[in-house]
């Protein structure tokens, strides 16, 4: 199982259960996620997808298009307010702005 073990990204459980609350925040209009529980470990937590993370998952809506992003993701700046997002429409590119 570790044989590629040098290829994976070692992401570890407290990015991980930030990136879940990001998708649960409550002052999101539209959250993805929810979770109850225990929300201080990942271990503790419950997380059920709500009818707009169906839909993101789906491909029916767009999560940034409904909320909106202003995070910084692997040294990378991604603000929809300004338009620098990009998303993959079939074969075309098109901006936050239009997604």
């Amino acid at each position: 199982m570790t044989s590629n073990a040098e290829h994976l990204d070692p992401v570890g459980d407290l990015y991980l259960l930030a990136r879940l609350r990001g998708l649960a925040d409550s002052h999101l209009p539209h959250p993805a996620l929810e979770l109850t529980g225990d929300l201080s470990c990942i271990r503790g937590c419950e997380v059920r997808v709500t009818v707009t993370g169906e839909d993101v998952l789906s491909g029916r809506r767009n999560f940034v298009e409904l909320n909106g992003v202003d995070d910084w993701v692997g040294g990378v700046h991604l603000d929809s307010g300004t338009g620098a997002v990009w998303f993959r429409r079939g074969e075309e590119l098109v901006g936050s702005a239009t997604a």
